[in-house]
């Protein structure tokens, strides 16, 4: 699945253009380096804006980071149908995205603020967020729901060509299940 900004048609066309350019540029730019050696003038270059027109936007690129996040969550929300297996699932093809930039920022460590942001946005709707509340121990509960990303690239590192995206999703929903509900330990 690829990735493309989710416009949410509010404000200025104009506005939202150029941050849409603006994310498209960074996510260049991560592809090629990491984001601790991008500067905000290397970056607004990139996208054809002014740099202080960055500054109109954005604090910094970690605030725009933080956006891009945003924008994932709003995506993949509006993909999510509220059942746990498709939702995993959806999750998984966005996951496995050859967008190199994209790519780094879920991947590499440099990235846990973006990571988390993600992650704790992507587990609050949909049939994560339904499951959540139905819990008697949400926090639990929540732990397990983020282990589908460890599933996931545990699964990319061995590329089980055996196992497609469609059945990983359904195993793991399915341990995600039982360590819910306690799998048979009484």
């Amino acid at each position: 699945m690829s990735y493309r900004f989710l416009d949410s048609g509010e404000g200025d066309m104009r506005v939202r253009r150029t941050r849409t350019h603006l994310k498209e540029a960074l996510l260049q730019m991560v592809a090629e380096r990491p984001v601790a050696k991008i500067s905000v003038t290397e970056l607004s270059e990139r996208a054809e804006v002014n740099r202080k027109t960055f500054y109109l936007h954005y604090s910094g690129i970690g605030d725009m980071l933080l956006e891009i996040a945003d924008d994932i969550v709003r995506t993949l929300a509006a993909k999510f149908t509220g059942e746990l297996e498709a939702d995993v699932y959806t999750l998984y093809q966005f996951l496995d995205t050859d967008e190199e930039g994209l790519k780094r920022l879920l991947t590499e460590t440099d990235y846990v603020a973006f990571q988390e942001r993600l992650y704790d946005g992507v587990f609050t709707h949909g049939a994560f967020e339904k499951i959540t509340e139905e819990s008697r121990y949400p926090d639990i509960t929540a732990g397990y729901l983020h282990s589908v990303i460890g599933i996931f690239y545990s699964y990319m590192d061995r590329k089980n060509e055996a196992t497609n995206l469609k059945k990983l999703a359904r195993n793991a929903t399915k341990l995600v299940l039982l360590g819910i509900t306690g799998g048979g330990i009484g």
